[in-house]
């Protein structure tokens, strides 16, 4: 059943540049509230000298190790994953695939893509990637223009079922291509995730939301996509995601921002080296491997 489009309690905020997301639930731990470890200092290293190779992650120590990912997804049936979202979710989809595999995605960039990890002992679980670039409708008065500029496609993607599990963010193109980005933002989310739940089409398969990253604008100079604008959007779509439309919440943005002028290349904290057959990017290989423990928790028997 849609969900429509659900009022949410938001109060002002100068400094988020727009409105924030007013929450009373108070999780039982770190991990249920999005703070999966923290970035420390190596030993030896004088704080203040910052170095991008002077920190490493110390997980809390809440779920099980990445490794667990792929036998607790087969103990539990899950035989099709899909990937729904933006360039950063794509990555996302690439490092696990690389972690649970060892081999490095080769398909080109803003395409969707089908890829299978094999167990030891021969079962399968596909996982696919659906590009989504833009929720929006171009030329309406929230002023959006660019939608489908990578894939062509103005509606969202089919997808052949049924469906396991759903793995869903975006949140960059609205902020970056709507000049009424919060008013778009507002409208048009609810219509995609009305999308994404008619994709459920059993009971039993889960969906999560996972927060936008960080934007370096250092290095890819769009300021229109500012860390407060993306910070306004993963508040609003996690709030909404989670008390309305039953989806778990993955919160990249708590383990990225810290460092969100460490990007591989000018946009993203994973990329693919098919040269040297391995993924680049420290920072996003720890958002890797804590989402693959993530997924191992919440399969977890």
């Amino acid at each position: 059943m849609s969900a429509g489009s659900p009022k949410i309690e938001v109060q002002s905020d100068p400094m988020f540049a727009g409105n924030i997301i007013v929450t009373n639930h108070v999780p039982a731990n770190p991990c249920a509230m999005g703070f999966y470890g923290s970035w420390v200092l190596k030993p030896g290293v004088i704080s203040g000298e910052y170095r991008t190779a002077s920190y490493v992650w110390k997980p809390h120590g809440c779920f099980p190790h990445f490794s667990a990912m792929l036998g607790k997804l087969v103990d539990n049936n899950v035989k099709h994953v899909v990937f729904l979202g933006d360039s950063h979710i794509r990555v996302l989809f690439e490092h696990l695939y690389y972690l649970a595999s060892g081999k490095v995605h080769s398909g080109k960039r803003q395409v969707d893509s089908t890829l299978k990890l094999t167990t030891r002992n021969k079962q399968r679980v596909v996982m696919t990637y659906k590009m989504i670039d833009g929720i929006f409708q171009d030329g309406t008065h929230h002023l959006c223009q660019g939608r489908g500029k990578s894939t062509g496609r103005t509606h969202f993607p089919s997808i052949a079922g049924p469906i396991d599990l759903l793995v869903v963010g975006v949140g960059h193109w609205e902020m970056a291509f709507c000049r009424k980005r919060y008013d778009a933002f507002v409208h048009y989310l609810p219509l995609f995730l009305d999308y994404t739940l008619s994709l459920r089409t059993s009971n039993a398969s889960k969906a999560i939301w996972v927060t936008a990253p960080p934007w370096n604008a250092k290095a890819n100079h769009c300021w229109r996509r500012t860390l407060a604008r993306v910070s306004w959007a993963n508040a609003y779509a996690s709030e909404l995601a989670s008390s309305h439309y039953n989806m778990q919440i993955f919160d990249r943005w708590n383990i990225e921002t810290s460092r969100f002028d460490e990007t591989c290349d000018k946009a993203h904290m994973s990329c693919p080296n098919v040269l040297e057959k391995r993924m680049n990017g420290a920072v996003g290989s720890v958002t890797t491997q804590v989402f693959m423990s993530f997924l191992a928790q919440i399969f977890h028997t």
